[in-house]
C-alpha cells in the first residue's frame, strides 16, 4: 500500500474524521444544489446574509445554552420570510436593506461572542465551523433534510425555476408567485440553518456559491447545472478533509480552499480549450 494509501485509510479509522466526511458531504451536496437558485436569482448578497443570520443565532445560544439549531433556524426563517416578501421600495432599495440586515446581523453575532466566557474559541466556531465535532444526530438530521429538499425540488422543479428566472411574468401567467418564491426561500433558510452549526459561515457561504459558478461553466442545461453544481460541492469535502489531514491546515477552511481550486482548475481548463480551439481555426485559414 502507498503512503497516501495508508493516510488515507489511517484517516478513516477516526469516527471523528468519517462523521465530518459523511455531514461535510451531505451539506455540501445540500447547499449546492440551492447554490443554483442564488445564483439565478442573483441573491447571492442574500445568501451570506442568511448565512449570518444563521450564525448570530449560533451565537446568542451558546452565550444562553441553548440548543444551536433552534436559535440558528428561528433567526434564518425569520431573514427569509423577510426577504420573500420585501416588497421593491425607491426610498429603501432592496440591497441597502439586505446590506443593512447583514450588518446588523453582524454586529448582533459579535456582540453575542463578546459576553461569552469562552469568546475567542467559540467565534472561531461560528466564523469556521468545527466539522471534526460532528455527532451522529447531525449528520441524522441533515441525511433527513437533504431527502426532504431534494423532494422538493424535484417536484416544484419547473416552478422554482419559472420565480427564479421570471418573477413578473410568473405573477403575470396567474402563478402565486409569492408563495413559491416564499417556499423557494425556505428551503434555502433551511439548508443554511442546518448546515451553519457544524460548517461555520464560510464554508456555507462557499458552498452556495461556488459550486454554481463552477458547474455554469460547464453545464449545457439547467438540469446538469443542478447536477454538476451538487457533484463540485461533494468533490470538494475528501479533497478538502484530505489536505487539511496531510498538511495540517483547519477543515473548514481547507475544504472551501478546495471548491474554489476546483473552479479554477475548470476555469483554467476551459480557457486552454478555447485557446486550442483558436490556434485551430487559424491554421485552417
Amino acid at each position: 500500500m502507498t503512503v497516501k494509501g495508508t493516510q488515507v485509510v489511517e484517516m478513516l479509522q477516526h469516527s471523528f474524521f468519517v462523521y465530518a466526511l459523511i455531514a461535510g458531504v451531505l451539506a455540501a451536496a445540500m447547499c449546492s444544489m440551492v447554490g443554483v437558485y442564488v445564483l439565478l436569482k442573483r441573491i447571492v448578497f442574500v445568501g451570506i446574509t442568511l448565512a449570518q443570520l444563521s450564525s448570530a443565532g449560533v451565537a446568542l445560544a451558546l452565550l444562553l445554552d441553548l440548543p444551536p439549531l433552534f436559535l440558528a433556524l428561528s433567526a434564518t426563517l425569520i431573514g427569509v420570510v423577510f426577504f420573500s416578501q420585501v416588497p421593491a421600495n425607491r426610498s429603501l432599495p432592496l440591497e441597502g436593506i439586505i446590506g443593512a440586515s447583514y450588518a446588523l446581523s453582524a454586529v448582533l453575532g459579535i456582540m453575542f461572542i463578546a459576553k461569552n466566557p469562552f469568546g475567542e474559541a467559540r467565534s472561531l466556531n461560528v466564523l469556521f465551523g468545527n466539522i471534526l465535532s460532528v455527532q451522529p444526530g447531525e449528520v441524522i438530521a441533515l441525511s433527513v433534510l437533504l431527502a426532504v429538499l431534494l423532494g422538493l425540488h424535484i417536484v416544484f422543479y419547473k416552478e422554482f425555476l419559472f420565480v427564479s428566472f421570471d418573477y413578473e411574468t410568473a405573477l403575470a401567467h396567474g402563478l402565486a408567485a409569492r408563495w413559491w418564491n416564499l417556499l423557494l426561500y425556505l428551503t434555502l433558510g433551511l439548508a443554511i440553518a442546518f448546515a451553519i452549526r457544524s460548517m461555520g459561515v464560510l464554508l456555507v457561504f462557499t458552498f452556495l456559491l461556488v459550486p454554481a459558478m463552477t458547474a455554469r461553466l460547464l453545464a449545457g442545461s439547467m438540469a446538469s447545472m443542478f447536477v454538476l453544481s451538487t457533484v463540485f460541492g461533494v468533490l470538494s469535502v475528501p479533497i478538502g478533509l484530505y489536505l487539511a489531514f496531510r498538511i495540517d491546515l483547519p477543515t473548514g477552511t481547507t475544504v472551501a480552499a478546495a471548491s474554489l481550486g476546483l473552479l479554477m482548475l475548470v476555469l483554467t481548463a476551459r480557457g486552454l480549450y478555447r485557446l486550442t480551439r483558436r490556434q485551430g481555426a487559424f491554421r485552417l485559414l
